[in-house]
């Protein structure tokens, strides 16, 4: 366990203390959400995800660490914003916005880095083709290397359920991602 998360306050009823552990946690709690989502809505999903937290701090009863609580609530509005965009695409009425890449490394050839934004954008694309459990236990794991104990109290969830999506996600993205490239 993170030596910082052991010692955080288990009580985020005052609101001191929960804007301080919201703080300790915006950065990989926004790398989450621009997993799930994308860059442009993961601020918009992270500042919804703390106002649901705070309208709700007096139901947090410290089982779980206050990142996966947060981590819990964020995935909620997520869900929320998938669903919502699910529906708008179903009506065709969803637009396209295409987010600029950026070059990974600033030394790198052009070629280079159009193949790194393919890799990253082929990645990206695979990701959101699994099926939700996978996705978030790989965001939440493999990619922003959330301890999987976290994970599956962010998730609700036990950590054999976390593993074996891991796995799962894992073997699905090697498939996808073996015959795109081959």
């Amino acid at each position: 366990m993170d030596p910082e998360r052991a010692a955080e306050p288990r009580d985020l009823r005052d609101p001191e203390r929960f804007r301080s552990a919201a703080l300790a946690h915006r950065a990989a709690l926004y790398r989450v959400a621009a997993r799930m989502l994308d860059a442009q809505a993961a601020e918009d999903a992270l500042q919804e995800a703390f106002a649901r937290a705070f309208a709700a701090r007096e139901r947090f009863r410290g089982e779980a660490s206050p990142f996966a609580w947060l981590c819990a609530v964020l995935l909620n509005v997520c869900r929320d914003e998938l669903r919502r965009r699910a529906v708008r695409r179903a009506l065709r009425l969803d637009r396209v916005l295409v987010e600029p890449e950026r070059v990974p490394d600033a030394e790198a050839t052009p070629p280079q880095a159009l193949e790194a934004q393919e890799r990253a954008r082929l990645l990206r694309e695979a990701i959101a083709e699994l099926p939700r459990t996978q996705r978030e236990a790989l965001v939440l794991v493999s990619l922003e290397g959330v301890a999987v104990r976290d994970a599956a109290q962010a998730l609700d969830t036990s950590e054999a359920a976390v593993w074996q999506a891991l796995s799962r996600g894992r073997a699905a993205l090697r498939a996808t991602l073996s015959e795109v490239t081959s």
